[in-house]
């Protein structure tokens, strides 16, 4: 017995050249950027690769450079459209440094972590409880030069991270690195506003 069709449906061999089409417009894709990574990436987990080098640890100068340069670009697109420079908060730069260890070494990378847990979270455990505002942008990349330098860039490709970065709202911030044993360097950045002193 045939169903009467809506119009909607797709048969057998539409379904088949749908699927053609779907994995020839990924291959197409895929192809295009061949040469370059996103800094700002789906979820998906990188494939590993042999490295040389040891994880560094928290306190590594070359992440303190990382972060710094990072941090000068985000300042300088600031500056270009006239909003004030971005505070750096030490204790947010240790929990944006620490989030990014945690990507590399737990294999995600996402906002909710495999706890659960979103920034506003991770700010608490820190010890950064009252904000009025928060927002977090995460980023990686590998085999750059110089990644921060990437990783900016990208995120200024991006509506929501460019509106993080730019917005006049959000007057501290702390920015973190992290190089995984693939040496894919992730990156996370926390934005806040904290309520007016009393």
């Amino acid at each position: 017995m045939r169903w009467p069709s809506t119009g909607t449906g797709l048969g057998r061999g539409d379904k088949r050249r749908v699927a053609a089409l779907l994995t020839l417009a990924i291959a197409f894709a895929l192809s295009a950027n061949a040469g370059s990574v996103c800094a700002v990436q789906s979820g998906a987990t990188p494939r590993p690769v042999k490295a040389s080098a040891t994880l560094p640890p928290l306190d590594d100068h070359g992440l303190d450079v990382i972060e710094q340069v990072a941090l000068s670009q985000i300042n300088e697109e600031r500056r270009a459209i006239g909003v004030q420079d971005l505070v750096v908060s030490p204790e947010l730069c240790k929990i944006a440094r620490q989030y990014c260890r945690d990507m590399a070494e737990r294999r995600f990378f996402a906002h909710l972590d495999p706890d659960g847990k979103m920034v506003y979270d991770r700010a608490a455990k820190g010890g950064v409880s009252e904000w009025t505002n928060i927002a977090e942008n995460i980023a990686r990349n590998r085999g750059f030069e110089d990644p921060a330098v990437v990783a900016v860039r990208e995120w200024m490709k991006s509506a929501g991270h460019r509106d993080n970065i730019l917005n006049a709202r959000f007057v501290e911030t702390g920015l973190g690195a992290w190089v995984g044993p693939d040496r894919t360097v992730y990156f996370a950045q926390i934005f806040i506003r904290r309520p007016p002193k009393r």
